[in-house]
């Protein structure tokens, strides 16, 4: 079976590999059946796509970047939907805060703005909530320091 070296769409600046898939302008592909629909995204490796503005995956397999600048650097099945958010690498990671990150593991989840996870298996990261205020009915101790014996 030959593979054809097809590259479909138009205005792109660069696309080499096989089934390469563009529908805007700027776009870098290599690799084989990529898809970039967003303007001056970047995909390499396999079946990943950047759907956002300037968005990128840079390697891996079924890895998706759906947010402006959003990006993913490999690793399989992985989601980027967060604007500057990033997944560096693992198995099934997602992000959906803004600026949030995940370096690796299986799994790994942010939700909340500038949250990240760094590895591990089913790890999940929200925005911490504020501390919560002192209570007005908070029981207060009076301690006063008491003379050492013998003096």
């Amino acid at each position: 079976m030959t593979r054809k070296r097809v590259c479909r769409g138009a205005r792109t600046i660069s696309c080499w590999g096989y089934g390469q898939a563009y529908s805007s302008y700027g776009d870098f592909l290599g690799g084989s059946y990529n898809t970039a629909t967003g303007s001056f995204a970047a995909v390499l490796g396999e079946a990943n796509k950047a759907t956002g503005y300037a968005a990128s995956v840079t390697g891996g397999k079924k890895n998706v970047a759906e947010a402006q600048t959003a990006s993913v650097s490999g690793g399989t099945a992985n989601k980027a939907k967060a604007m500057d958010s990033s997944i560096g690498g693992g198995s099934e990671g997602f992000t959906e805060g803004e600026a949030s990150s995940i370096t690796g593991g299986l799994k790994g989840t942010t939700k909340g703005k500038t949250s990240s996870v760094s590895g591990g298996a089913e790890t999940k990261q929200k925005a911490k909530a504020p501390p919560p205020a002192e209570a007005s009915t908070a029981r207060r101790w009076d301690w006063t320091p008491r003379s050492p014996a013998g003096t």
